[in-house]
Parts: structure tokens; C-alpha cells; sequence
């Protein structure tokens, strides 16, 4: 990685995240697995437009390691 941003290729270290209802996923529960991680907003007519997108890609690739 350069600097505190990542690039298309860089693995980036993940952490143990919280969830909203208070569990946990353990970064070990993503290891192997290639993560997208998207910032979206409900009101955002772009994230509207490209979810869908995503729902797509997800259910074409999730068997072979791809989460969102």
C-alpha cells in the first residue's frame, strides 16, 4: 500500500469488526476471501442506480469466496 490508501491489487489487513447488533465478526472469518466493502446511502440515487449491480456480482461469485 502507499501511504494510508489502497490500490486495486493491495491486500489490506482486516480487523475483528462489531456488528449493529453487538457481535462480532473475527477478521479470521474473512481470511481467503476476496471483500468489498461499499459505503452506500439509502437516499443516494448513484447507490440506488448501483447496488443492484452488486446484488448481481455477489450472487454470481459468492460460492467462490467473494463478500460483501
Amino acid at each position: 500500500m502507499r501511504g494510508s490508501q489502497a490500490a486495486v491489487g493491495d491486500h489490506v489487513r482486516w480487523a475483528d469488526v462489531t456488528l449493529l447488533d453487538g457481535r462480532v465478526l473475527p477478521a479470521t472469518a474473512l481470511e481467503g476471501r476476496v471483500v468489498v466493502v461499499e459505503t452506500w446511502a439509502s437516499w443516494c440515487p448513484f447507490c440506488a442506480r448501483q447496488n443492484p449491480h452488486f446484488q448481481e456480482l455477489y450472487a454470481a461469485h459468492a460460492g467462490r469466496g467473494l463478500e460483501f
